[in-house]
């Protein structure tokens, strides 16, 4: 945080727009929460301008200040539900009186909501400011429409022109994200600060834990003594590390939705190419549109021989993730789109070594510490290649696991924090421009 920052006076009224605070499972909101708790915590004045419900809303945030009902859209809906996501309607007065409240309006989101919310502060004379959280492909992906340019240049160019051109300043959560939207000619200063890592105590406790344990540790390590407070899962996967085999089992773990862009159907495609495919247990932490596709291939490679340990398709609560990811071998993110990823970061920092797609709308690969943690996205032989050579190295994967337990300053969750709270100066310092 610099100097000038812990003297300004910290009475800037901020609100928050985003089409539905108290969604469960969707990250964007999961993280709009941890930012405006901790912005209270900071003595900042906050508000919400959201969906979600009247009364009774399951957060610590208690209600929206500024309710606004959930919107229902024909033909679509459901598929929207099942991408763990919701609609606000709009209610111009409503918004109004949100916005004129205000000092600071932030957008969480690049859609009609908040293109209403940015035309009334720009009227106001409010500040303005907006976080680039997803791609137009996060969106298509769903549809299978990723791949048409034309349709993802329109949605960019209407978010660009009704919502992040009304902005004094873009957050983006990383370089990749800067780079495209200079590209694409945004208006706004645009700003590179990460959504920051928010960690759960007992990934802290669990990471500490392996880190002591790795201080010292040579191959072949002993085994590995959980503190997991569930899962039988875990309790397999151990028994499978430790039987008494001519050849280990390797466990190879990944966590995210389990959707098209995420792309884990090419980690099991790569199965097909890996020399150690017969010695993987293949865990995917998740939910999502695409798990039904990948259960049908997994019990494919299971059937043919491919593979001799099924693969485990899970949801774990986020504080046995840790656990999970300390047992890893080997952690595959192989997404294809991704504006930061840090559902990635989180896990290396328990200690595992990384296998990362890199692709050109996915910073992820920002997270790798050695080149030969780096794959072209989408290509299960190059894949397979990298998981070989992790596996043949015990030494080598030792001391990556060791260099991802240390989480670099930029993405600390409380440095993040006061990266915005400047930002939020500056944007009011701007407003009359």
């Amino acid at each position: 945080m610099d100097q000038d920052a812990k003297t300004r006076p910290q009475n800037l009224k901020i609100l928050f727009v985003i089409n539905n605070l108290y969604t469960s499972g969707n990250g964007l909101s999961a993280s709009a929460r941890n930012v405006i708790a901790a912005l209270r915590d900071h003595g900042y004045e906050v508000r919400v301008l959201s969906a979600g419900p009247k009364s009774g809303a399951h957060t610590d945030l208690g209600e929206p200040d500024y309710y606004l009902p959930n919107l229902r859209i024909p033909i679509v809906n459901r598929l929207i539900k099942s991408q763990g996501y919701a609609f606000a309607g709009i209610r111009p007065r409503q918004i109004k009186k949100a916005v004129e409240w205000a000092d600071v309006v932030h957008l969480e989101e690049p859609f009609t909501l908040q293109a209403a919310a940015g035309w009334w502060a720009r009227k106001l004379g409010k500040a303005v400011v907006g976080t680039y959280h997803i791609h137009p492909e996060n969106l298509t992906a769903s549809v299978n429409l990723d791949g048409l340019r034309t349709l993802n240049r329109i949605i960019l160019g209407w978010w660009k022109r009704q919502v992040f051109d009304r902005c004094h300043i873009v957050q983006c959560p990383s370089r990749n994200v800067k780079e495209r939207l200079q590209r694409k000619g945004f208006k706004a200063r645009l700003e590179v600060i990460s959504n920051g890592l928010h960690l759960d105590p007992a990934f802290v406790t669990a990471a500490q834990e392996k880190r002591e344990h790795t201080q010292n540790l040579t191959y072949p390590p002993p085994a590995l003594a959980l503190q997991s407070k569930t899962t039988e899962l875990l309790e397999a996967a151990q028994s499978f590390l430790h039987v008494n085999t001519k050849k280990p089992i390797y466990q190879v773990a990944s966590i995210g939705r389990l959707s098209k862009e995420k792309d884990q159907i090419t980690l099991l495609k790569a199965l097909r190419y890996s020399r150690y495919s017969k010695q993987l247990k293949v865990i995917l932490a998740g939910r999502g549109p695409m798990q039904k596709k990948l259960e049908k291939l997994a019990d494919k490679l299971l059937k043919e021989g491919v593979l001799t340990q099924p693969v485990d398709f899970v949801f774990l609560p986020h504080d046995e993730l840790a656990d999970l990811a300390i047992a890893a071998d080997l952690y595959i993110h192989s997404a294809y789109i991704e504006v930061e990823g840090l559902s990635c970061l989180e896990a290396l920092y328990c200690g595992v070594t990384p296998i990362i797609a890199k692709a050109r709308l996915s910073a992820t690969s920002q997270f790798a510490m050695s080149p030969k943690s780096i794959f072209p996205a989408r290509r299960p032989r190059a894949l397979a290649k990298r998981i070989d050579y992790w596996l043949a190295r015990p030494k080598a994967r030792l001391e990556q696991e060791r260099a991802h337990m240390t989480m670099p300053a930029e993405y600390d969750f409380d440095y993040c924090l006061h990266q915005l709270i400047s930002m939020y100066h500056r944007a009011y310092k701007l407003r009359t421009k």
